[in-house]
């Protein structure tokens, strides 16, 4: 039987605090690679990663898995950058598939390669919010993410709504993208008898784009108006953009909010799940988000959700929630409001909508996926 040799590029992942993308590659690839071994599928696996990160402690994945890991200790983005474009494509002359949880596409790789090219677009963020990148990395995502789209053989993304806009904006077919959902495990654990705190969650880099400082402003109100005795938790690491913890403090301290909000930094797993245990629901008004992971999770531990009304979160929460215009916080605060007065309302509505985002429904989408590429001539 031939086999068939699929390399998974993990470069762009530097540290070992996963968000976003890096937990829905951590998930995808845990179930991707054990699935292949415990199966007669003849698949060898070629893992690129940064030197400092643990493939088995950072993403899950047993040495077992794979035929070959190769560490790279590449620092700073301009290098990373001629890495993966000038010397990667030779790397994969003999490979099969090319996988990459990112946009990340070594061009070359079209000319050098007989590799079918697979790349992961979340998003077009720097597109929509360009003050949320700094200059250098929101114009090589923005190049990546069209240029990667118009050369892979397949795109996957997050969301309808994501596809949308990468097929608009890289004026590519529908067809070529597929959509693949974050999806929810059934591990966590059960929360039945848990009586919740009175105390709202938002799970989020501090960053730009995740609204700062609307979502502070929304839950003053709400404090003011509605009810004084609720809290705060935000539970992210601090970004870019002069989002340190000592900015952020300040303006708490500016919206008077020191004894009602805050800010956790990055937690683990498990102290994240405890703070999902504690809440009475989540909040998370990013200004655009290709899927929305928090939601999610929100929803997988029986708590509702105050979201944005725009891009692709009003897709993930469906009836799960209230939905709010991010830029306006009297709306925000009259949207946590609702929530708290029509909470098992909102509730009730999680069971119906997180069966949109079963394990099983979305990982064989992804098989589904991977192998019509695989079983596709190749297009020149």
């Amino acid at each position: 039987m031939k086999r068939t040799t699929v390399y998974i590029n993990l470069l762009n992942f530097r540290s070992s605090e996963l968000a976003g993308a890096g937990v829905f590659a951590k998930k995808l690839l845990q179930r991707w690679l054990e699935r292949e071994h415990n199966s007669a599928h003849a698949v060898d696996f070629i893992i690129l990663h940064y030197a400092k990160v643990s493939l088995h402690d950072t993403f899950g994945i047993l040495h077992q898995w794979y035929k070959r890991a190769i560490p790279r200790n590449i620092s700073g983005l301009v290098t990373r950058i001629a890495y993966e474009q000038i010397i990667l494509p030779f790397h994969l002359k003999n490979v099969d598939l090319y996988f990459s949880p990112t946009p990340v596409l070594p061009l070359l790789a079209r000319v050098f390669s007989r590799a079918k090219l697979v790349i992961t677009i979340h998003d077009m963020i720097p597109f929509f919010l360009p003050k949320k990148y700094p200059f250098l990395r929101r114009t090589y995502v923005k190049w990546m993410s069209v240029s990667g789209a118009k050369l892979a053989h397949r795109v996957i993304t997050v969301s309808n709504h994501s596809r949308s806009d990468i097929c608009r904006i890289a004026n590519i077919s529908p067809a070529k993208v597929a959509v693949v959902y974050n999806f929810f495990l059934h591990t966590h654990p059960q929360i039945n008898g848990h009586q919740p705190e009175r105390c709202f969650l938002c799970i989020a880099t501090v960053e730009p784009g995740k609204n700062v400082e609307n979502t502070l402003l929304g839950f003053a109100q709400f404090l003011r108006n509605y009810n004084p005795s609720y809290k705060l938790y935000w539970a992210g690491g601090f970004g870019w953009g002069g989002y340190s913890r000592s900015e952020v403090e300040r303006l708490v301290l500016q919206f008077g909010l020191k004894e009602q909000v805050f800010f956790l930094g990055y937690v683990s797993e498990s102290e994240k799940i405890d703070l999902l245990k504690r809440c009475e629901a989540t909040v998370y008004l990013s200004l655009y988000e290709g899927f929305g992971l928090p939601l999610l999770e929100s929803m997988t531990f029986d708590k509702p959700v105050l979201t944005s009304n725009l891009s692709s979160l009003p897709e993930v929460v469906g009836l799960a929630g209230v939905l709010c215009n991010p830029n306006d916080p009297a709306d925000i605060s009259a949207g946590m409001a609702e929530l708290v007065r029509n909470i098992e309302k909102y509730r009730r509505q999680i069971p119906a909508q997180l069966e949109k985002f079963t394990e099983e429904a979305q990982m064989k989408r992804f098989f589904d996926t991977i192998n019509d590429v695989l079983n596709r001539p190749a297009e020149n």
